[in-house]
């Protein structure tokens, strides 16, 4: 099963657009949110997307910024998705991140540490174009 996460930071934000890709993608459950978090610990709806997931499943996002803000965070959630044999897709550029299995996506296997490095890189990036703007 595909499984959805959006999230932006603030109410005023709209979600229409990573929902309308998550489901273009063919995910069949969609978990939102509008909450600034640096933290997953303080998101309720990544926690319960990851406790929906099961063997087999694959968690989608749009960007790698909308899942975590630091290497330790998606760390733990790459960790959390091996441990229930689940995959992880980012829809941005197609960065395709898999643990097992036959997928027919376009990336090779990535282990948790390199995307903790993608997105501790992805965020930093990010960083810097808010503060120079």
């Amino acid at each position: 099963m595909n499984i959805g996460y959006a999230r932006v930071s603030s109410l005023g934000q709209s979600l229409d657009t990573q929902i309308e890709k998550l489901q273009a993608f063919g995910c069949e459950k969609i978990f939102r949110e509008k909450k600034s978090a640096a933290s997953t610990d303080k998101r309720e709806a990544v926690k319960d997307a990851l406790e929906f997931c099961r063997e087999g499943d694959v968690l989608v996002i749009t960007k790698l910024d909308r899942l975590a803000r630091s290497m330790f965070d998606l760390q733990g959630i790459a960790q959390t998705l091996e441990r229930k044999k689940a995959d992880l897709v980012v829809l941005d550029r197609m960065h395709i991140i898999c643990r097992r299995g036959n997928r027919q996506y376009p990336a090779d296997w990535l282990d948790p540490v390199n995307i903790a490095i993608i997105i501790d890189k992805h965020f930093h990036l990010l960083k810097g174009r808010s503060s120079s703007a």
